[in-house]
């Protein structure tokens, strides 16, 4: 696709105005319309295809999620894992503690009325109630602003990407450096004595940003490892200032007397719906954001024995983050489970923020003749059993919601040789298909092992369909 005109921004997406990242021109891509141009009517087109649930299942690592509620207008507890001093405050501290390892995953947004008007500040707090010394470790991690680490830039859908040059958002960029196997937050290590506490990190959410309105959003995740139980909380405090120029950061007794409160950082969010199975949906069905500790950092898969009977022309799909009321035509929910959550929240950790998954992949050609295969991310509408097989939907042209953006890796080998890691963007909309992120020929007796993995980025909308087709 190549640059056709530069055009004035006139209008936002949601996203976009969401985080106060639009810019001010983009280009205009090949195959879309210029503004004030009539949408082209869509077209709805099929792809039969052998559709299973993606092999394998979430490993039992604990990760401390906050996403909840989204925007923090207020000084408060964000999340907390300490146990409750009483009965009264059970919704506001989870009682989790964390021992070996575990993860760190935060997304929230700072809004002011004018730009600067405060500086949002979430600081990290670890605890120790135990008898003995804790050695806490921060193995790696990364975390982003909207602006100006990350704005929302329009790309292209399908973007080989060697040197991280492509992102947008700060869910986007996060996952993808973590995915890289970069950790822009140096790993560090802290000893925290019996009965004391410490701030690990300070992350500052400005809002006098480049582009209007005063909004901005941060996401941060975290690979931690502790050697005794330790309990964490993420607390909001709004820097001092004496003007919008002089904000002064909070200080450890801070971010601690904020904590003794015991209250909530902004305003709740509406109820999550609760999940039962079997029941029919009512409309206004809201899966909430997630507001706890979850189970599961990484899915591990093997995809080789449903890939293997492929025959000509056949293709195998497997749903990716698949949720409650979207399985795309599995009965596969592959959400983290829940361990606790404020009573507000999400039930389960759906959407996957954060998740890695690493899908394991062997190609094998016992016959004479050559074979080739494709390998495609997607967002149908919708996938339907009919007749004994599956039908994925698909629009043209999409929907304008982008539902992912973000990176995959390949990792390949040949015996005990590993070849340089291969990796492509992808910019996914309601109901788009793209062309093949890999292309994989297989010579005659060959095999061909690879690691397909990705990182499921906030802000993206569950779940895409991984297909892959023997050519």
């Amino acid at each position: 696709m190549h640059r056709r005109s530069i055009y004035s921004a006139a209008m936002l997406s949601a996203t976009q105005v969401l985080f106060g990242c639009a810019a001010l021109q983009f280009e205009l891509l090949e195959g879309e319309r210029p503004p004030g141009m009539p949408a082209a009517p869509q077209k709805t087109t099929e792809i039969a295809l052998r559709m299973h649930p993606l092999p394998g299942k979430l490993d039992q690592t604990l990760v401390f999620n906050s996403n909840s509620p989204e925007i923090v207008t207020r000084p408060g507890i964000v999340l907390s894992t300490l146990p409750a001093p009483n009965e009264q405050l059970k919704s506001t501290f989870q009682g989790v503690a964390f021992s070996g390892d575990f993860a760190i995953f935060s997304h929230h947004i700072a809004r002011d009325p004018r730009p600067g008007t405060r500086r949002l500040h979430l600081g990290l707090i670890a605890h120790n109630r135990g008898k003995t010394l804790c050695k806490l470790g921060l193995r790696s991690g990364a975390t982003y602003l909207s602006q100006p680490d990350a704005l929302f830039r329009r790309l292209r859908p399908l973007l080989p990407d060697p040197t991280g040059t492509f992102f947008a958002g700060p869910g986007d960029r996060v996952a993808g450096e973590i995915l890289r196997g970069l950790s822009p937050l140096k790993p560090r290590e802290w000893s925290i004595p019996p009965g004391s506490n410490q701030l690990l990190l300070d992350f500052p959410i400005p809002t006098n940003v480049a582009f209007p309105p005063p909004i901005n959003g941060r996401t941060t995740q975290l690979y931690m490892h502790s050697d005794a139980p330790i309990y964490v909380s993420e607390v909001a405090v709004f820097a001092n200032s004496s003007s919008p120029s002089d904000f002064v950061s909070p200080s450890k007794e801070d971010f601690q007397s904020v904590l003794s409160k015991n209250t909530r950082a902004g305003a709740l969010e509406a109820p999550a719906t609760p999940l039962v199975e079997g029941k029919e949906i009512k409309k206004g069905f809201r899966y909430g954001r997630v507001a706890g500790v979850t189970r599961g950092a990484t899915w591990n898969s093997n995809l080789s024995r449903e890939v293997a009977p492929l025959a000509p022309g056949e293709t195998v799909g497997f749903p990716i983050s698949a949720v409650h009321l979207n399985r795309l035509g599995t009965q596969q929910v592959q959400s983290a489970p829940l361990t606790s959550r404020y009573p507000e929240s999400a039930y389960q950790g759906h959407g996957n923020y954060g998740v890695r998954y690493e899908m394991v992949l062997r190609l094998e050609n016992p016959s004479p003749e050559p074979r080739a295969y494709a390998l495609a991310l997607s967002h149908p509408t919708q996938v339907t059993s009919q007749g004994g097989h599956h039908v994925a939907t698909f629009r043209t042209p999409p929907d304008k919601a982008v539902t992912f953006r973000g990176l995959l890796r390949v990792d390949e080998w040949i015996g005990t040789r590993t070849l340089p890691p291969r990796f492509t963007h992808i910019v996914l909309r309601r109901g788009q298909t793209l062309p093949p992120f890999e292309t994989l020929a297989i010579a005659a007796q060959g095999r061909r092992d690879l690691t397909l993995s990705l990182i499921y980025p906030a802000d993206a909308t569950p779940p895409q369909l991984l297909t892959i087709q023997r050519i």
